[in-house]
């Protein structure tokens, strides 16, 4: 969280899918509309849409169980880099469907 001046930066992970637009529990769209409504202006945006997110997810979870650790290195250098493009590429597919991006980034002014 960076704060300047009125204005606050924010950035918080979400890597869920949504039950319905209104839900107001977890670091989604409405409950961080909600967790900064004092603030005057409030822009929630997602970062990728939901393929990006399900590449990123994958980079995630195949990198937290690869074993042995010692090609943890060669996992890091070949095939998270590959998937991340991979997921660059079929982003354009699921265009505005942000049901399952990895994270959001929050700009709001007091």
């Amino acid at each position: 969280m960076l704060r300047k001046g009125g204005a606050l930066f924010l950035s918080v992970p979400s890597v869920f899918l949504r039950e319905n637009d209104r839900e107001c529990w977890r670091f989604l769209p409405e409950g961080l509309r909600y967790l900064l409504r004092e603030f005057e202006t409030v822009h929630v945006i997602p970062e990728g849409n939901s393929l990006t997110g399900f590449f990123r997810t994958c980079n995630v979870f195949l990198a937290s169980f690869l074993r042995p650790r010692i090609l943890a290195p060669l996992w890091q250098c070949t095939l998270v880099p590959l998937l991340n493009v991979a997921g660059c590429a079929v982003e354009r597919i699921a265009g505005d469907n942000d049901q399952f991006t990895v994270n959001y980034s929050v700009w709001a002014r007091k």
